[in-house]
Order: structure tokens, then C-alpha cells, then sequence
């Protein structure tokens, strides 16, 4: 069961790389980053210990048209998506 968990990560993660990758590519001449970017996760899908390993791991792999300095997680990543939310909301 847990190596199908992580498959099944591994397969979302990846997806997700490939996408951002793509986006950058495809519009290279619009979406320069000159500096290493950090790149910050929240959601449920982030909660599993050493999720932020995996995404950086296979971030290198993908070898994209951009530096990474940190991957990291929020401390607590299944609510920090409704925060979020709810701050943007008290703003309008």
C-alpha cells in the first residue's frame, strides 16, 4: 500500500514539475527569473513527511530553465490553503 502511495506521488509531482517547466519554456521570452527562486508548498497533498525531498529531487531531474534555492513546506500545509484564502477574502 505505501509503495503505491508513493508511486502515485511520484507520478502527481512529476506531472506538476513537467507542467511549470513547460509554461516556462513556452514563454521563455516573457517568464525570465535571473535569481535562484524558492518554491513554497501548502495544501493536504503536501502533508506527507518528506514530501519537500521528493519535490526538490525530482525538481533537479527535470533540469528546468531556472535556478532553485529551497523547497519548503508550510509548517501546517492542510490549513494554510484556507488561510490564505481567508486573508485574501478580508482584503476585498
Amino acid at each position: 500500500m505505501n509503495l503505491d502511495i508513493v508511486l502515485h506521488y511520484d507520478i502527481l509531482i512529476k506531472n506538476v514539475i513537467a507542467g511549470i517547466v513547460a509554461g516556462f519554456n513556452d514563454n521563455e521570452d516573457k517568464a525570465r527569473i535571473d535569481n535562484a527562486i524558492n518554491v513554497y508548498m501548502a495544501g493536504g497533498t503536501s502533508s506527507p513527511p518528506g514530501f519537500d525531498t521528493m519535490v526538490a529531487t525530482l525538481f533537479k531531474e527535470e533540469n528546468p530553465p531556472f535556478q532553485i534555492d529551497k523547497v519548503k513546506r508550510c509548517k501546517i500545509p492542510l490549513m494554510a490553503v484556507a488561510e490564505g484564502c481567508l486573508k485574501a477574502a478580508e482584503l476585498q
